[in-house]
C-alpha cells in the first residue's frame, strides 16, 4: 500500500514537471516567433524618413527604403571646416601617423567623413585587422 502511494505521489510529480515543460516550450515558441515577426516587420518597411540636424540646425532627412538590393548606401564626406575642424591639426595627425604602426585613419563627424588618411599602399578598400587602436570617441557638448 505504501509502494503504491509513492508511486501515484511520483506520478503526480512527473506529470507537474511535464506540465511546466509544455508550457515553458510554448511560451519560447511564442516569444520566438513574436521576435522573428517584428523583425521581419522592421526589415521589410517600405520607407521611412529619419530626420536629424546638424550643429547649425539644419534638417537632415534620410530616406531610407526596406530594399537593400536596389540601393548602395555610401558614406557621405564633408570639409572638415564645415565641422568646426582645423584641417592643419589633421595634417599634423597625418605626419604623426606615419611613426606609430596605424595604417589607416577616418574621422567621422555629424555622420560624415570629415577625413581619412592611408598609408603608402592603403586605400579604403584595404582589409584591415582591427587592434586597440581602433576607437569611437564621443564629444558630447
Amino acid at each position: 500500500m505504501k509502494n503504491e502511494q509513492t508511486n501515484k505521489s511520483m506520478t503526480k510529480k512527473i506529470i507537474i514537471v511535464l506540465f511546466v515543460l509544455a508550457i515553458l516550450i510554448l511560451l519560447s515558441i511564442y516569444v520566438y516567433n513574436r521576435v522573428n515577426t517584428n523583425t521581419a516587420t522592421d526589415t521589410t518597411a517600405n520607407t521611412e524618413n529619419l530626420i536629424g540636424t546638424n550643429e547649425e540646425n539644419t534638417t537632415l532627412v534620410a530616406e531610407a527604403t526596406g530594399s537593400q538590393e536596389d540601393e548602395t548606401w555610401e558614406w557621405q564626406h564633408d570639409t572638415p571646416e564645415n565641422h568646426n575642424m582645423n584641417p592643419t591639426v589633421l595634417d599634423t595627425l597625418h605626419t604623426e601617423l606615419d611613426a606609430y604602426p596605424i595604417n589607416a585613419e577616418v574621422i567621422i563627424k555629424d555622420s560624415v567623413i570629415v577625413d581619412e588618411y592611408y598609408k603608402e599602399g592603403y586605400d579604403q578598400n584595404s582589409v584591415f585587422t582591427l587592434q586597440s587602436t581602433s576607437k569611437k570617441v564621443l564629444h558630447l557638448h
